[in-house]
């Protein structure tokens, strides 16, 4: 993976799973491009469930709407059902009807240019499950509607599990958008040079982004001591490895009120996968996606 905080380019921040009336949203198309405007956003992905909505019937202000769909397929057994997002579609894909879960979901990955797993602890996807799909790029680390609505918002064990597996997964905050309160919590931060679908959709598939409900993570940079983190004031950090028990955190500092903007955290042993939260002082919080301890640059 290209280290983002080491890449030319802006950073620029969307929201990549987004409904409206077309399906089950608060707010039209219009309306939710307004809304997305009006909150500075960069790029913003209309995901409607099995429907594509066209992005170039409305009027997309500084926005660039990148052409995309939700889809959903039952899985083997009643308490399984799997949700996609696909990016860089202009339509609803078609698949085998008799197809099984794990085909349906590499047919419709294929057919994209961007596509991961929507909500997984929401849908209660295992770890195994998860593996056994081919094709897509990563998974919602943060969906503020599941939050909101059921507390299952937040799935970091299942990215972990990943990741356990030396699975790379990069890992998203999105909105959702079923409630006229979940616009503008949970996006990720893309680097890319350019504002065009084209570059967005290469960037966030190279995984040159990290995701957040607030804080912005400004470099990561490997030091002697350790990883150095910069970021917007927060109060805690964690440099995550992929075994169980391995990482390390700012819990232990003598001022746990304090806000930092740039932190040290030294590096756990024998890890093939790193990764990077902070929390700031309202709880909000943004993950980096993971890393090798090569992929950094150091300084």
């Amino acid at each position: 993976m290209p280290n983002p905080f080491q890449a030319s380019g802006s950073w620029l921040r969307g929201n990549l799973h987004t409904h409206t009336t077309n399906s089950d949203g608060p707010l039209g198309p219009q309306e939710t491009v307004d809304t997305y405007a009006a909150l500075g956003y960069d790029f913003l992905a209309l995901t409607d469930h099995d429907r594509f909505t066209v992005p170039d019937d409305l009027h997309q202000h500084d926005l660039t709407l990148l052409p995309a769909v939700e889809l959903a397929r039952a899985g083997d057994g009643p308490s399984v059902h799997v949700h996609v997002v696909a990016l860089g579609i202009e339509e609803v894909p078609q698949t085998d009807a008799e197809a099984t879960w794990e085909a349906a979901i590499a047919d419709y990955a294929a057919q994209a240019e961007v596509c991961f797993i929507a909500h997984p602890f929401w849908s209660l996807l295992e770890g195994s499950r998860l593996l056994s799909l081919e094709g897509v790029a990563g998974l919602e680390v943060y969906n503020r509607t599941c939050e909101g609505q059921s507390g299952r918002g937040t799935s970091e064990s299942q990215w972990d599990e990943l990741l356990r597996q030396d699975r790379p997964c990069w890992g998203f905050a999105v909105d959702d958008c079923h409630q006229l309160l979940d616009h503008g919590y949970g996006w990720i931060s893309v680097r890319s040079e350019e504002r065009s679908v084209e570059a967005l959709l290469a960037a966030v598939e190279c995984g040159s982004f990290y995701a957040s409900t607030g804080p912005e993570l400004r470099d990561l940079r490997l030091t002697d001591d350790g990883v150095r983190v910069e970021s917007s004031p927060c109060v805690q950090a964690a440099l995550l490895g992929a075994r169980p028990g391995a990482g390390r955190t700012t819990w232990y500092r003598e001022d746990l009120t304090r806000p930092f903007e740039e932190v040290t955290l030294p590096i756990p042993t024998r890890e093939a996968w790193l990764r990077v939260e902070v929390i700031d002082e309202r709880g909000r919080k943004a993950w980096s996606n993971p890393f090798r301890l090569e992929e950094l640059e150091a300084q």
